[in-house]
């Protein structure tokens, strides 16, 4: 009894690990997202013309 429990408590947090991991990636693309944007909105029309 003891090791099915110890089985399910590491099977819980790998699955508690896998969504944290999930979150992350999200939130990481996410942020990516929003300042590329934020970049492209800030950036003068000036800067661009000069390339």
């Amino acid at each position: 009894v003891i090791a099915f429990t110890l089985i399910g408590i590491s099977y819980e947090q790998e699955e508690i690990v896998i969504h944290l991991a999930a979150i992350l990636l999200s939130i990481i693309s996410a942020t990516y997202f929003t300042t590329s944007l934020v970049k492209k909105c800030l950036v003068p029309k000036t800067h661009s013309d000069e390339k």
